[in-house]
C-alpha cells in the first residue's frame, strides 16, 4: 500500500459504513492509486482516443484522511490539444455512494478492449479509513456506449481479489480481443471477502490472465523452463513475487515473436527489488527469465509508472520503456526522476530528475502514452504542496522535455538520448501502458531512421552482455577493424624503430666506454629517479609501476571501482550475491535471483506464499 504522510493503518474489528464523496468530481485536490487506460474507438470513420481514470483515492483538502476512496469515473479527451493548466477532463460517472457497485478500490487494474467500447476492472483494495469489508470478487465491465457498469460472468479458474499487482494488456492476445495480465500483488482483509484481520497479508505467486473476448480467467502458478528473452537471459521458474511494481508489454520479441512482459520495481514483504537484473515473462513460452541489464540502473522503488514506445531503426524494431517517479526506500521520499530502458539491448539511461518544468516528485500516479505524449495523472506528492490541481502533466518522450500543452496526433520518435544505443532515430506507432496498447506490434511501421545523433549519456554497464547486431553495429565493426589494423601496423613500426634506436645507443655506449667517457645515458628512454645508477622503469611523464611490491590477493577489491568499457571484449557473466528474504542467508548465484535491499522499519507485515 502507498504510505500516506501522517496516516496510519488501523485494522479494526468492526465495520464503519463508508462515507460517500460529496464533493464534485473531477475537481479534487489530490488523486492517486486509481486505475487508468486509453480506449481507442472508431467514430464516423475517424479514430478517437479517450483516457479513462477510475476509482482510487482522492481528497478535497491536503489534510483529509478519511472518506478518500471513490468509484467515480473521469475521462480526458486525447483527440484535441489542450493546456495542462486546463485539461479537457470531464466527469463520466459520479461516485455512487455504494462502495461495491462499481467497486471503490485503489491499486487494481483497468483494461480497455480492442474496439474501444469496453473497460474491464479487476482487483484493488477497499477503504481502510473508514474500514470497508470487501464484497465477493467479481470482474466489472463499463460499457462506454451505454454508460453503464455491470458484473461480467466469467469462465475458467476461480480467483480472489488481489491488490498492488503489476498489470498489463496484450493487444489481440486473447481469442478475439485483448488479454489482460495481473502479476503477483497481495491479499489481506482489505481485498478479500471473509478475510480475518488477524491473518497477515500474503504476497501471491501467480500470474492471472483475463481474456477480454471470451471472459475466461486463468490463474498461472507454474511456468515453462525454456523461456528466452534475449541472448543473455537465463530461464527461471520463480520470479520475485512483489507488490507495487510495473509490468510492461514489449511486442515482437520472445518465443515465436509473441512478445514479452517486463517487470520493473516493486517490493516484497521485506525487501525492495533491484532493477539491474529483471524478471521478464516470455508470452510465447509461458515462462520467465532473469534478464541482465546495462547502463545507469533505475534505483529500487515502488508505486512508479512505466509505458513503452517502439520505433524501427535500420530495419530493426527497437523499444523504449519510460519509467517515471515513484517512492524510494525510506517510504516517504518521492522523486521526479525519468529513466529509459532501451530494448533489445536492455540498457538503462538516466534522463534526469531536475528537468525544466517538471512536476513535484510523486508516487501512486498513473501514466499513459499517446504518440509522443506521456500523460501523468495524480499521485501523492513530495513536499508541502497544498493542492495538486488539476494534477495532470505532459512529458514529450521524443523531446525529453516537460510540456505546458498536450499535443494530439503526435508521432513517437526515438529520443536522441538513446540514439547511440539504437543505432539511429526512427519513428513508430506502437505503444502500451498498464491498461491499454495501441498500434499493434510495430512490424508494419515504416523505417524512417537516420544516422546516430545525440548523447546517450554516461552509460555504466551493470552486467555484461553481447547484443544482437544491426547495420549500424556492422558498419562500426568494419571501421573499428580497419582502425585496429592500422594501429597494429603503427605499433609494429614503432617497435622496430625503437629496437634500432636502442641498438645504436648500446653501440654508442660501448664505444664511449672504450674511449673512457663518463656515464652517458642521456638518450635512454626512461627517466632517472634516484642517485647513482639505479633506474625505475617509469616512462617519462607516466606513472610508476613498481613491480617490487607483492600483488594484491583481492583482485575483486582492487577492481571494484573500475567500470567496464563498451567494446568487443568478452565479459564473464557476473556472479551476483543474493540475499534470501525468507531466511536472511546469503548465497552466490550466476544471475539466478535479484539483488535486493532491505526495507526501512515500518513495512507492512506478511510472508510470501510458498
Amino acid at each position: 500500500m502507498l504510505v500516506r504522510p501522517g496516516h496510519a493503518l488501523v485494522f479494526a474489528s468492526f465495520v464503519i459504513p463508508a462515507l460517500a464523496q460529496t464533493y464534485p468530481q473531477p475537481n479534487v485536490c489530490f488523486r492517486w492509486s486509481g486505475q487508468m487506460a486509453i480506449a481507442n474507438s472508431a467514430s464516423g470513420g475517424n479514430s478517437t482516443s479517450t483516457l479513462y481514470y477510475q476509482g482510487g483515492e482522492a481528497s478535497l483538502t491536503s489534510g483529509q484522511t478519511s472518506g478518500l476512496w471513490t468509484n467515480a469515473l473521469v475521462a480526458l479527451d486525447l483527440s484535441t490539444n489542450w493546456p495542462t493548466g486546463t485539461p479537457a477532463i470531464s466527469l463520466v460517472t459520479a461516485d455512487t455512494g455504494n462502495t461495491s457497485s462499481p467497486p471503490a478500490v485503489a491499486l487494481g487494474a483497468l483494461w480497455a478492449s480492442s474496439d474501444g467500447n469496453s473497460l474491464y476492472q479487476y482487483g484493488g483494495e477497499f477503504s481502510d479509513t473508514p474500514d470497508v469489508a470487501p464484497p465477493v470478487q467479481a470482474i466489472w465491465r463499463y460499457s462506454i456506449q451505454n454508460k453503464t457498469w455491470g458484473i461480467v460472468p466469467t469462465t475458467g479458474d476461480t480467483i480472489t481479489r488481489a491488490a498492488e499487482g503489476s498489470t498489463a494488456v496484450v493487444p489481440s492476445g486473447g481469442t478475439s480481443d485483448n488479454m489482460g495480465y495481473y502479476f503477483s500483488g497481495h491479499e489481506d482483509d482489505h481485498t478479500t471477502h471473509g478475510w480475518s484481520n488477524e491473518i497477515a497479508r500474503i504476497y501471491l505467486n501467480s500470474l492471472v490472465t483475463f481474456d477480454l473476448g471470451s471472459h475466461a480467467v486463468t490463474n498461472i502458478t507454474s511456468y515453462a523452463t525454456d523461456a528466452s528473452t534475449s541472448n543473455d537471459s537465463t530461464p527461471e521458474i520463480n520470479p520475485v513475487y512483489r507488490a507495487d511494481g510495473t509490468f510492461t508489454f514489449v511486442p515482437g520479441l520472445g518465443t515465436n515473436g509473441k512478445g514479452l512482459l517486463v517487470a520493473i520495481g516493486g517490493a516484497t514483504s521485506s525487501a525492495y527489488v533491484d532493477n539491474s537484473v529483471l524478471d521478464v515473462y516470455d508470452i510465447g513460452a509461458s515462462g520467465w527469465t532473469k534478464q541482465s541489464t546495462l547502463g545507469t540502473t533505475l534505483p529500487p522503488r515502488v508505486n512508479h509508472c512505466a509505458v513503452r514506445a517502439s520505433a524501427k531503426v535500420h530495419g530493426v524494431e527497437t523499444h523504449q520503456i519510460f519509467v517515471y517517479g515513484g517512492q524510494e526506500l525510506n517510504q516517504t521520499s518521492r522523486d521526479s526522476a525519468m529513466y529509459i530502458l532501451s530494448i533489445p539491448s536492455y540498457t538503462w539511461v538516466f534522463v534526469g530528475d531536475n528537468l525544466s518544468g517538471q512536476p513535484s516528485g510523486r508516487a501512486g500516479h498513473q501514466c499513459a502514452l499517446h504518440g509522443s505524449q506521456l500523460l501523468v495523472v495524480g499521485g501523492l506528492v513530495a513536499g508541502n504542496l497544498i493542492c495538486d490541481q488539476p494534477g495532470i502533466y505532459v512529458y514529450d518522450v521524443s523531446k525529453s522535455a516537460w510540456q505546458n500543452e498536450f499535443t494530439a496526433n503526435s508521432i513517437y520518435s526515438t529520443p536522441s538520448l538513446v540514439a547511440n544505443i539504437t543505432g539511429g532515430i526512427g519513428t513508430g506507432y506502437s505503444s502500451s501502458g498498464s491498461g491499454s496498447a495501441t498500434g499493434g506490434d510495430g512490424s508494419t511501421d515504416p523505417d524512417t531512421s537516420g544516422s546516430t545523433t545525440g548523447d546517450s549519456g554516461s552509460l555504466q554497464p551493470s552486467s555484461g552482455s553481447k547484443k544482437k547486431s544491426n547495420i549500424g553495429a556492422i558498419v562500426g565493426g568494419v571501421v573499428g577493424g580497419v582502425l585496429g589494423a592500422l594501429l597494429l601496423l603503427l605499433l609494429l613500426l614503432f617497435c622496430l624503430r625503437k629496437r634500432r634506436r636502442e641498438r645504436k645507443l648500446q653501440e654508442a655506449a660501448a664505444a664511449a666506454a672504450a674511449r673512457g667517457d663518463p656515464d652517458e645515458l642521456a638518450g635512454f628512454p626512461y627517466e632517472k629517479t634516484s642517485s647513482g645508477s639505479q633506474y625505475n622503469w617509469r616512462a617519462s611523464g607516466g606513472t610508476s609501476n613498481d613491480h617490487s611490491t607483492p600483488a594484491s590477493d583481492d583482485v575483486e577489491d582492487e577492481m571494484r571501482n573500475m567500470e567496464a568499457a563498451f567494446g568487443a571484449h568478452m565479459v564473464r557473466k557476473r556472479t551476483l550475491r543474493v540475499t534470501n528474504p525468507e531466511n536472511g542467508e546469503e548465497e552466490d548465484a550466476a544471475g539466478d535471483d535479484h539483488i535486493v535491499e532491505s526495507l526501512m522499519d515500518g513495512q507492512s507485515s506478511g510472508t510470501p506464499t510458498p
